[in-house]
């Protein structure tokens, strides 16, 4: 599986929760990811009623959420970041026109949270605290 570490998050003030253990994510292309303990984020946003009734939750789509938030708050591209949560759906075994579903909620309404980030400068401050990439050699 392409997360190499579970999902560890404890409730904090308000809908945020904090990661309590890194979240390590390693892309098809050999990309490790780590979202580092003391991240703070919403996770999955939307509304409730679009989530309960047309996608499946299997326990794991925080898991993407949690890994979307940390490269949209630390300014990476929005268009990597949507296509990397859809790559992070699918490595979850979450249904495929779930998947599918939960990347065009993205790429339609997203853009209002990723230019609110943009914006955020103690945001992106705290995501790239909390956020390494390590890059693949090349060979």
């Amino acid at each position: 599986m392409p997360f190499l570490t579970d999902l560890v998050i404890t409730p904090i003030a308000g809908p945020n929760y904090r990661v309590v253990k890194d979240l390590v994510y390693r892309d098809n292309d050999g990309t490790h990811i780590t979202v580092k303990a003391g991240f703070v984020s919403d996770g999955e946003s939307g509304p409730e009623w679009f989530k309960d009734m047309f996608i499946e939750d299997n326990g794991y789509r925080q898991w993407a959420a949690f890994l979307h938030d940390a490269v949209y708050q630390a300014g990476l591209p929005r268009l990597w970041c949507d296509q990397l949560y859809m790559r992070a759906l699918q490595s979850l075994n979450i249904r495929a026109d779930d998947a599918q579903q939960l990347y065009q909620a993205v790429r339609l309404f997203g853009g209002n949270a990723y230019e609110l980030d943009q914006d955020d400068v103690e945001k992106a401050r705290h995501a790239l605290s909390h956020l390494t990439i390590i890059l693949p050699e090349k060979t």
